[in-house]
């Protein structure tokens, strides 16, 4: 069974990391088939043999300069064995040792379910996400959806070339994507003739934005969130094409006011700069609390 956390971090502060769960029409533990699953199809199923995730950057605006790992640790170099979450940055005063997500609960069978790193000297996170089956959730970013919008689930399964491709982060900066969209406005008409300064480097991570997952190996078609463009039809067609103005979304920019806070609750892109990734506990034996994985993909 596959779960969906997203987290959202500030600069100086976890401000929230158990944003939007929806709904999965089954209960934990359930199979597809409607059988309840036990503790050692669980371990077999979480064994993908997936490499430990190696993937890290320190963010670095504004006066916070802090570490944080695809894996899961946050605020730790680990490499020294030091502290890495520095206020104000260059002046030596680190105010937060370690961090990370601790998630777990009781299955329908009374089984034990967690993912959690203390300091990561083993893994319970891995890069990537999780598998499901097209089409068994309701869930439409093109449109507004409630509390009850469900995603699709399925079976939580992950391949080790997946863990590795996605070892990585995604970043974009609001300011790049304001100067995308107003040359894309600018560009269709005919009587604007501005230039909005935006670099190669910014071009090239707005393309390679991972707006998608493989729907052929049951990945999210709907990953990381896309502003899709709207056609003469007033919409946007699903599909992330910057050649159409579709762009890494921020929903608060040039006038626009896409997600109605408090009723809307699809996902969209906040701060000034953004790293953004996707890591799940189902791809090998949890080595850190060697219990048995939730299937829990949390981006």
């Amino acid at each position: 069974m596959k779960f969906y956390l997203t987290a959202i971090f500030s600069l100086l502060l976890i401000f929230g990391a158990s944003a939007e769960r929806y709904p999965l029409g089954q209960n934990p533990g359930q199979s597809q088939n409607g059988n309840s699953g036990n503790n050692s199809d669980a371990q077999f199923d979480a064994k993908a043999n997936c490499p430990p995730s190696n993937a890290r950057l320190f963010m670095d605006f504004n006066d916070v300069r802090c570490i944080i790992e695809v894996g899961g640790s946050l605020w730790q170099n680990r490499q020294i064995n030091a502290p890495a979450y520095e206020v104000p940055k260059g002046g030596g005063n680190h105010v937060i040792y370690s961090g990370a997500i601790w998630m777990g609960g009781l299955d329908v069978n009374g089984q034990l379910k967690l993912a959690a790193i203390k300091f990561r000297q083993g893994n319970d996170f891995w890069a990537g996400p999780l598998s499901n089956i097209v089409g068994s959730g309701d869930y439409d970013p093109g449109q507004p959806v409630g509390d009850d919008a469900v995603r699709d689930f399925g079976p939580a399964t992950i391949d080790p070339d997946v863990c590795v491709q996605y070892d990585r982060f995604f970043t974009v900066e609001k300011s790049e994507i304001i100067a995308f969209a107003q040359q894309f406005e600018c560009n269709q008409n005919p009587e604007c003739d501005e230039v909005f300064p935006i670099t190669n480097d910014a071009l090239n991570r707005i393309n390679n934005w991972p707006a998608h997952g493989d729907v052929s190996r049951g990945q999210d078609y709907y990953l990381a969130p896309f502003y899709d463009y709207p056609s003469e039809g007033g919409s946007g067609d699903g599909n992330y094409d910057p050649a159409q103005g579709d762009h890494p979304w921020y929903d608060n920019i040039l006038g626009r006011d896409d997600i109605e806070c408090g009723v809307d609750r699809r996902i969209s892109l906040f701060g000034d700069k953004t790293h953004w990734w996707v890591f799940n506990d189902k791809g090998n034996i949890h080595t850190e609390t060697g219990a048995d994985p939730i299937g829990m993909e949390i981006r």
